[in-house]
């Protein structure tokens, strides 16, 4: 009789455990995710993808918080450089510029943009990101290392 319940305990085990749904698994060319609450404006969500996929971050913006919907997203791939360069990784063939180091300032979105010759700190104002809705907005950034060898 013992044998019968356990080998009954077995295949209920076996049953439940093919069944189970598998949980969501974040795709691996998701980098980084991380949220941040700016007050006036609403929720920031910025999804950074492994730079040899693609090379843009997306910036969403929820204004009552993200279980009320998204207000905005913007994908940013471009960036202006201190002498009003506007440089736009998608056009980076060979993968020698890249986003890296993400965090939130007071009313910003910091992070850095490393090139083959330098390394760029940059800042997207969230709330001008905020109040345009159609145009794309650009992260000014400035010269914080130079690899050039003259």
């Amino acid at each position: 009789m013992m044998k019968h319940i356990k080998w009954l305990g077995f295949c209920l085990l076996t049953a439940f455990q093919v069944h189970a749904k598998p949980a969501p698994v974040i795709s691996v060319d998701i980098d980084f995710v991380s949220t941040q609450w700016i007050d006036n404006l609403g929720t920031f969500r910025v999804v950074v993808f492994n730079s040899e996929v693609n090379p843009c971050f997306i910036v969403e913006n929820y204004k009552e918080g993200t279980s009320q919907g998204l207000t905005s997203s913007q994908q940013i791939c471009k960036v202006a450089l201190p002498d009003h360069q506007v440089v736009n990784l998608q056009d980076d063939l060979e993968g020698d510029m890249w986003f890296e180091d993400f965090h939130w300032g007071e009313h910003s979105l910091n992070f850095n943009l490393n090139t083959f010759n330098a390394k760029y700190t940059c800042s997207l104002g969230l709330k001008s990101l905020h109040q345009v809705k159609k145009q794309q907005v650009l992260a000014q950034c400035r010269l914080v290392k130079s690899n050039n060898k003259e």
